[in-house]
């Protein structure tokens, strides 16, 4: 038997491609495993991209698995939960947005083929994470 297990849910997925952007003065450190996904939030957050290189007020990490097939007719249903600092945002099968507001961190796992759809990435991704980020952004300290 191996000393360490199987990491089924990929905790230890690097993900060493970031940008930086900065909302409502607020700095917020993206990282990401995929090419396509830095370029998709570069272009979200084009208007936003930090001026100075800053320690970050809160980092969220998206990790975009190939795996997956993304296929929804009208659109993912989305569900979102948030209690007591937590806040957690479903995009459908497999996809998701989570956050830590205590621990100024989050993490996203969603489908390769979510990030290489640029409408469905803009029409759906990109408004839940704006809603976890103000979320933090408006929570008090």
């Amino acid at each position: 038997m191996s000393a360490m297990a199987t990491d089924f849910i990929k905790r230890f997925t690097p993900t060493p491609l970031e940008t930086v952007v900065e909302l409502s003065g607020t700095r917020i450190r993206l990282e990401t495993n995929c090419q396509a996904a830095a370029d998709q939030l570069r272009r979200a957050f084009a208007t936003r991209a930090a001026r100075t290189f800053n320690a970050p007020d809160f980092v969220l990490r998206l990790v975009a698995e190939s795996e997956d097939e993304f296929e929804f007719e009208a659109g993912p249903v989305v569900h979102r939960l948030s209690h007591d600092g937590l806040s957690f945002i479903s995009l459908g099968h497999k996809s998701f947005l989570a956050c830590d507001l205590v621990g100024r961190r989050g993490i996203s796992f969603i489908s390769e083929n979510l990030v290489r759809d640029e409408k469905m990435f803009e029409q759906f991704f990109v408004p839940a994470l704006l809603s976890l980020l103000n979320e933090f952004i408006d929570a008090p300290l």
